[in-house]
């Protein structure tokens, strides 16, 4: 049985690369393939941005992140680490990833493609089978 505020396979903190193809103009995050996209409750989560200039991060929840401003964290080349909020213990927050400048919508990857962590103990998803 899983440890409460402990998701399986779960880390205190994840590792999450970012970079970006100019030719498509496509940002891609590689976090761990599921089920190891998971961190503790309040865990960090590392993003290494590649690209120079950097990145933005969007969360939904927004303001995910401890300090996090306006739904987004703001990321530098290199790596750039953040520790979750405890308003998100046992949930699963979705992120996108853009230009520095630039806003996306952190939606749930099975809609467009965004990325997604679990804290914790989220409840499982339910989908309808058609």
């Amino acid at each position: 049985m899983p440890q409460p505020g402990r998701a399986p396979n779960a880390a205190a903190t994840l590792q999450v690369a970012i970079t970006y193809n100019p030719t498509t103009d496509v940002w891609t995050a590689n976090p761990p393939h599921p089920p190891a996209a998971a961190v503790d409750n309040q865990g960090q989560v590392t993003f290494h941005c590649a690209p120079q200039g950097g990145c933005r991060v969007y969360t939904s929840p927004a303001d995910a992140f401890v300090n996090e401003a306006n739904g987004y964290e703001q990321l530098v080349h290199g790596n750039n680490t953040y520790t979750l909020t405890s308003g998100v213990d046992d949930t699963e927050v979705t992120y996108c990833v853009c230009g520095p400048s630039d806003s996306c919508a952190a939606t749930s990857p099975s809609d467009t493609g965004g990325y997604s962590i679990k804290a914790g103990n989220p409840p499982e998803r339910h989908t309808e089978r058609k």
